[in-house]
């Protein structure tokens, strides 16, 4: 699948415009469908957007949003079957390669999920779970893998620690967990057995939790 350059946002609420903002920076091209005419007008003045103003679960307004050349399709609006829906038509009515829908009801997820939409996600279990993995994982910056039992930690290898200097290898670090990716001086580096870990290294730990907390005990 190719990188999209043009997408489609259904919602210019709260996640809508703040998505809409972070795909501009980056380049691409944007349109927002918005219910709430006051909503599209405060839209007009601070994105630029194509804003439509409309209901993204009908045809017209995918068309006039120009659904047939969008390379992703976003439901961000706060009504799940809305998302559900104008995702379905994105996918099978105008072929949209990429679809995303913000499901926050955990009964809708299986409906979502029948329906083809690529990648379903709910904003409040990703607090949820951020403020889990902070209180089990104290020092740590979470990233969800959704859909697994996998965790992914950012750690930032302190003053002092016993690991400072040493290969990762040498660690022996427990089964579960890997050292993914190493963020140093501002470039990423893909570790190896032989990689020399350094104070001021942001590591990203991969595995289960239980072995994410032994690795914490080696590196801090």
């Amino acid at each position: 699948m190719k990188v999209p350059e043009y997408v489609i946002i259904a919602g210019g609420g709260r996640i809508g415009s703040r998505l809409a903002e972070l795909l501009l920076e980056k380049g691409l091209d944007v349109a927002i469908i918005e219910k709430e005419k006051e909503v599209c007008e405060a839209l007009a003045s601070k994105i630029n957007a194509l804003i439509i103003n409309g209901d993204a679960t009908s045809r017209k307004a995918l068309e006039d949003a120009g659904a047939r050349q969008a390379d992703a399709f976003a439901g961000v609006t706060g009504d799940d079957s809305h998302n559900i829906v104008a995702c379905h038509m994105a996918k099978h009515m105008f072929q949209v390669p990429l679809t995303l829908a913000r499901v926050e009801n955990p009964e809708m997820l299986k409906t979502a999920q029948e329906t083809g939409i690529d990648f379903v996600f709910s904003p409040s279990h990703v607090s949820a779970f951020v403020l889990e993995n902070a209180i089990s994982l104290p020092g740590t910056v979470s990233v969800l893998l959704s859909g697994t039992l996998t965790r992914a930690v950012e750690i930032t290898l302190p003053d002092g620690s016993p690991a400072e200097g040493k290969t990762i290898e040498s660690l022996q670090m427990p089964k579960g967990c890997v050292i993914g990716a190493i963020y140093r001086g501002g470039s990423l580096i893909i570790p190896h057995g032989g990689t020399v870990l350094r104070r001021g290294d942001v590591l990203a730990l991969i595995g289960e939790e239980v072995a994410i907390r032994k690795a914490l005990k080696l590196l801090k």
